[in-house]
Order: C-alpha cells, then structure tokens, then sequence
C-alpha cells in the first residue's frame, strides 16, 4: 500500500515514478517526502497508525506518505539502509554502533496455537519442546537487507513453513499449515470462534517481545517529530500491548 501526498509543497515529476514499496498483511509503512527521506512506521498494520496519519492530514500537513512491509529485524534494516526515518515497532536489540534514538512503546504478548485437528489440539499440556519437533511450525521471514536475519521461538531441526509476513502466517495458521506463535491481539477472534486453539507450552515466548519507536539521532525533521509525539500515544495501540517496563 503507498500513500503518497505532496509534503509541505508540490510533488515533483519524480516522485510519482518511484517504485512503490511491497505490503502486507503486517504493513510496516514507509513514509517518504518529496525531498526523498523516509519514515518507518512498522507495527501491525495500518490500523493503528491510521489513526494518527488522519490526524496529520487533518492538521493540514502535506508530507508525501508510503507504506511498505518489513518483518523481524528489517525494521532495523530499513533505518540502517536510509529507507526509513522511523520505525514503529522495532523490536530486539538496535545496530552495532549506535546514533539511534528510542522510545519504548510496550510489549506485545504472544500465544502459541495449534489448529483444530491438529495432533496436538488435545495433547497433554504443557507442550514438550520434544513434542514440539515432530511438527511443523509458520515462520515469517526476517526481511532484513543488509543486517543478518532474526527468527524467533523456531526448535532446530523443525521443519518450517517460511512466509512473507506476519499476515501471512496468520493465515496459515488458520489454513491448517503448521504451528507456533502469534500476537495475541491478532489472533484474538481466531481464538474465540475456534477456528485456532491456544495452547500451553513447557517454553512460552518471555519475555514478551518489547516494541520501540526508532530513528537516526541526526534525523530532525518536523514529519518525524510530529509522528514520534503523535505515536507515543499509549490509546492508539490499547488491546495490543502491555506497559513495559522501564
């Protein structure tokens, strides 16, 4: 998905010829100025930070926005790359050599699920990670650039069912595909209609993962300072994420 709207003056001939930025399901979103910079905003789709990108064309302001899709580690990867300003949602440890700026936006609790019908809907709980291995889990793939490629709560020697997003998974899961972990706020309909199963494991995902806003120290433009203000609001992200500690 792209959004593209003059930023602060006319939109250049230039500018409606540049390539739009794949999107998925997760939709982290890139947004780009006319003068070519970027700002991240990486978390969950587009419906929490819908709503502040509203409030920013409502205020009148006329920066040129696009949403792309980054995963795992490539949120980093898309700062480290100059292909964002701001990512939302950055997760684990920022890049080797520092001049970044965050703020800690919470975290985001996940759950493991199996599908109904699957051999371990009604196994004994907690899950073995022995029992775990016999089984094939969803993975979205890290889509990191430059940095090496994260996983996350993957056994070795699973075998492992690699998909595009977080979105993608998702439906996997739901398609009867394979196990694992999801954001609980994502699945949570899922969870009540039957069509996934919560499951107890013998080594749940702790702790939960910790969610950032990030940028370059040396980036100072008003866009990404009005986001980073406009994003630390803890309403936007209510039922997805728990206060974490400081």
């Amino acid at each position: 998905t792209c959004f593209r709207e003059a930023l602060d003056g006319p939109t250049t001939g230039s500018d409606h010829h540049r390539p739009c930025a794949r999107s998925g399901a997760d939709q982290h979103e890139t947004i780009r100025s006319r003068r070519g910079r970027h700002g991240h905003l990486q978390l969950g789709g587009v419906t929490q930070s819908s709503v502040a990108i509203e409030r920013f064309y409502g205020e009148g302001h006329r920066t040129q926005l696009k949403l792309s899709t980054e995963v795992f580690g490539g949120g980093w990867d898309a700062l480290v790359g100059d292909r964002a300003d701001l990512g939302v949602g950055a997760t684990g440890e920022s890049p080797a050599g520092g001049g970044y700026a965050t703020r800690l936006l919470g975290e985001m609790p996940f759950v493991f699920v199996a599908p109904p019908g699957h051999p371990l809907a009604d196994a004994p709980e907690p899950l073995s990670d022995e029992l775990l291995l016999r089984h094939r889990a969803v993975a979205a793939a890290d889509s990191s650039r430059r940095l090496p490629p994260r996983t996350s709560a993957l056994l070795g020697g699973q075998q492992v069912l690699t998909v595009p997003t977080i979105g993608d998974k998702h439906l996997a899961h739901v398609a009867g595909l394979g196990i694992g972990f999801m954001p609980a706020w994502m699945i949570a309909e899922d969870l009540a209609t039957g069509r996934l199963l919560q499951r107890k494991v013998s080594n749940p995902l702790q702790p939960h993962p910790r969610l950032m806003l990030a940028w370059k120290n040396q980036h100072k433009g008003r866009a990404l300072r009005w986001f980073v203000e406009q994003l630390e609001d803890a309403s936007l992200f209510a039922g997805m994420l728990q206060p974490g500690a400081t």
